[in-house]
């Protein structure tokens, strides 16, 4: 029996933008788009020029939720009429937007990119998004493998980014403020 790789038929190139696109065919009637920020729990810094910008525990995952608000709308909502799922999701290495659907998938495409350069931050949205996200660093707090973790991070590593959680800790997604979002999303 003969397997195909999927991977080998990918038409690859970088936009002038920088952005790098990879475009995989697969004989399904799902289109798969994922979109992935170079931003994830473990950058806890950055520099431009000769300025160092300090990024706080959990800001990635917070700005993730964040990207979802647009002007006037919930961006889950527009999403769910094109007929599209969407979802996100932060890892200590970058996070990643995706959508899936089988029809106004171009429309789907061209909204998330227009979401991700949409940035609204709020004091009042910060703040809503900050009770939900406190409710899900919550719930992780119930899991076993997230104790098991943080127990075993906490006894290995004295200061690195891979010590907090991905979510932040609530004392850390306390602090968040709106300008801080603008400094990560920067």
């Amino acid at each position: 029996m003969k397997f195909k790789n999927i991977f080998d038929q990918a038409l690859k190139f970088k936009l002038p933008n920088g952005l790098y696109v990879e475009l995989i065919y697969a004989p399904t009637h799902q289109t798969y788009v994922q979109y992935d920020m170079p931003l994830g729990s473990i950058h806890s810094r950055y520099k431009i020029d000769d300025t160092i910008y300090e990024l706080k525990p959990g800001i990635a995952h917070f700005l993730e939720h964040m990207m979802y608000m647009m002007p006037d709308h919930d961006a889950f909502e527009h999403f769910h009429q094109l007929g599209v799922v969407a979802n996100a999701m932060t890892t200590y290495r970058q996070t990643t937007y995706d959508i899936i659907g089988h029809q106004h998938m171009l429309e789907a495409t061209l909204y998330l990119i227009d979401m991700l350069e949409t940035p609204v931050f709020t004091s009042k949205r910060v703040q809503q998004e900050r009770a939900i996200i406190q409710e899900e660093i919550a719930m992780y707090d119930d899991e076993l493998d997230t104790i098991i973790q943080k127990k075993m991070f906490d006894q290995l590593l004295i200061h690195h980014p891979l010590k907090s959680q991905i979510t932040g800790y609530k004392k850390d997604i306390a602090k968040i403020k709106k300008e801080d979002l603008n400094v990560a999303y920067d």
